[in-house]
């Protein structure tokens, strides 16, 4: 799939893809009258564009490989592979993958399933580049950003952390400006059978010069 398609997608937005191109083989399997469903894939994006008012994303390369099954009757799935790279300008920008099968389950019935963990990082996301996606509303800065999601419990509990940092930053707010500011900000949060959130704690804290502008913790 090439810019011809990609903008026909993106004609409302007036977004113009470029050189963008996608590949994609998927096989899907269906078994038991549609109750068990299996996925495997992979997606492959090459030089992933965005122009739109005469501004234009940097070039992004993006590989993504799957593998899910999905027992509807069970109320189970089991994330078999999952892992993203993307890099940018022969940088990396985003990984993420799974360091063994995760496994969820809304339902009553599930074995003894083992914990698993979903990581993703992303690297010196630089935000003012991706303006024609994010809009020219947003602050400026450079972004890190670490997700730790646990499934514990036979998937009946999923435990996230995250941590992200954006360096440079820039905003406005009315007619006050904050440039070359630091936002540092942790969060501590649950999910369990899919019906209960917990936001166990966070954190964030706005420095600039080393001085602390703004901070704020809760539980």
């Amino acid at each position: 799939i090439d810019r011809q398609v990609l903008n026909l997608i993106g004609a409302r937005q007036g977004w113009d893809f470029g050189g963008s191109s996608l590949n994609a083989t998927n096989v899907i399997n269906l078994g038991q009258n549609g109750a068990v469903i299996g996925a495997t894939g992979r997606v492959t994006g090459r030089q992933i564009s965005l122009r739109q008012n005469n501004q234009t994303t940097p070039p992004l390369d993006l590989d993504l490989d799957y593998q899910v099954n999905v027992d509807l009757q069970k109320k189970t799935a089991v994330v078999q592979a999952l892992s993203l790279a993307g890099k940018q300008e022969q940088q990396n920008l985003l990984a993420a993958a799974l360091d063994r099968p995760m496994n969820l389950a809304w339902g009553d019935a599930a074995g003894a399933l083992p914990d698993s963990t979903f990581q993703l990082t992303l690297h010196e996301l630089n935000l003012k580049s991706w303006q024609p996606v994010l809009g020219t509303n947003l602050p400026t800065g450079k972004v890190d950003l670490q997700l730790n999601l646990q499934a514990q419990r036979n998937g009946k509990q999923l435990a996230a952390k995250l941590a992200a940092q954006v360096r440079e930053l820039a905003a406005r707010f009315g007619t006050n400006a904050v440039e070359l500011a630091e936002l540092n900000a942790e969060l501590d949060a649950e999910l369990t059978d899919f019906n209960l959130a917990n936001l166990k704690q966070f954190q964030f804290e706005l420095r600039q010069k080393n001085r602390v502008l703004a901070k704020s913790g809760g539980s």
